[in-house]
């Protein structure tokens, strides 16, 4: 199988360094007493810094969403030159973009996004400071949801697919899906992550890993979907 590096608490960084529209919002600390170790600690996003704090090895279903980060990532920028290529030619490879936008609608949103909706839930009973932020990252998820699903139907070649939608209304529709995305998960390393890290314990994982079922990615798993591989060129 492929093995991953053990990266300390502090190496939390987001999946890319995007223009966003506003910075994530610094968390008030947990009140755990005044004896807890959660108290005295400030909760701040360390963006890849070194904290000074005694380093932790991340937990593994921890390593595996910022995995999943990395790879829809590295998908993200392949819609970036679909975006491109429209706003040179009018043109784009329209296979490739129903291929990254079917993989986005069927693995992540059936499979990551519950799994962070689970890690919302323990964060936000640890910490209840997260409440408003574990609502809107909530909220997120189903709206890039169906953001995804709408753009993947008005593809042509779909059912739903008008004659009318021009490159340019494309291009807008794919541009809003990659910024809206890459800040998402800007917000969730940022704070959430930073937090299940700090607060979550062995059990709290082992609940998280039990209630979603194990699904193989088709294209970042031990073998590509022979539907997605052209999509590992680009």
């Amino acid at each position: 199988g492929k093995k991953r590096a053990v990266h300390p608490v502090h190496a939390i960084r987001p999946a890319l360094d995007v223009p966003l529209d506003r910075p994530p919002r610094r968390l008030r600390p947990h009140n755990g007493g005044a004896g807890s170790r959660q108290a005295r600690e400030p909760v701040t996003p360390s963006h890849g810094r070194p904290s000074g704090r005694r380093q932790r090895p991340l937990p593994a279903p921890l390593l595996t969403l910022l995995d999943e980060h990395r790879h829809i990532a590295r998908l993200l920028v392949v819609l970036q030159q679909q975006v491109a290529a429209l706003r040179q030619s009018g043109r784009a490879d329209i296979g490739t973009v129903r291929a990254v936008m079917d993989y986005m609608t069927r693995y992540p949103n059936r499979h990551h996004h519950p799994k962070e909706d689970l890690v919302l839930a323990k964060v936000e009973a640890a910490n209840p400071a997260i409440a408003d932020i574990a609502t809107e990252l909530r909220r997120a998820h189903g709206t890039l949801a169906r953001q995804g699903q709408a753009l993947l139907a008005l593809l042509p070649g779909s059912a739903q697919h008008s004659k009318r939608m021009r490159g340019e209304r494309l291009r807008q529709l794919l541009a809003d899906y990659i910024f809206s995305m890459r800040r998402h998960m800007h917000y969730e390393e940022s704070i959430l992550f930073e937090e299940a890290a700090r607060l979550l314990r062995k059990a709290d994982w082992k609940d998280i890993e039990a209630a979603v079922p194990s699904i193989v990615d088709p294209i970042f798993g031990e073998t590509t979907a022979p539907e997605y591989e052209a999509l590992l060129a680009n």
